[in-house]
C-alpha cells in the first residue's frame, strides 16, 4: 500500500515538474508517464476489502490513478504562468 501512495505520488510530482519545463520534448518526457500509467491504472480493477465486524466494504483503488492522469493532461497542456517584464 505505502510502494502504491509512493508512486502515485512520483508520478503527480512528474507531471507538476513537466507544467513548470518550457521545451516540448522536456514536457513530453515528463508528462507522458503519468498519463498512460494513469490510464492503465485507471481501466485496472483494485480491489480493496475491509471488514469490521460485521461490516463489510469494498472500496476499488484505480480510481485514484485519475489524480496523475488528469495532472499529465495539465503538465503537457496546461498553460504556464511565466514572468512578464
Amino acid at each position: 500500500m505505502t510502494t502504491g501512495c509512493l508512486g502515485l505520488w512520483a508520478l503527480c510530482r512528474l507531471a507538476m515538474f513537466a507544467r513548470r519545463t518550457t521545451k516540448l520534448s522536456r514536457r513530453l518526457l515528463l508528462g507522458l508517464p503519468p498519463m498512460i500509467l494513469g490510464l492503465f491504472g485507471l481501466f485496472a480493477r483494485i480491489p480493496l476489502e475491509c471488514r469490521v465486524g460485521g461490516f463489510q466494504a469494498t472500496l476499488d483503488l484505480g480510481w485514484l490513478f485519475i489524480v496523475p492522469l488528469v495532472f499529465g493532461l495539465v503538465g503537457l497542456f496546461g498553460a504556464r504562468h511565466e514572468a512578464v517584464a
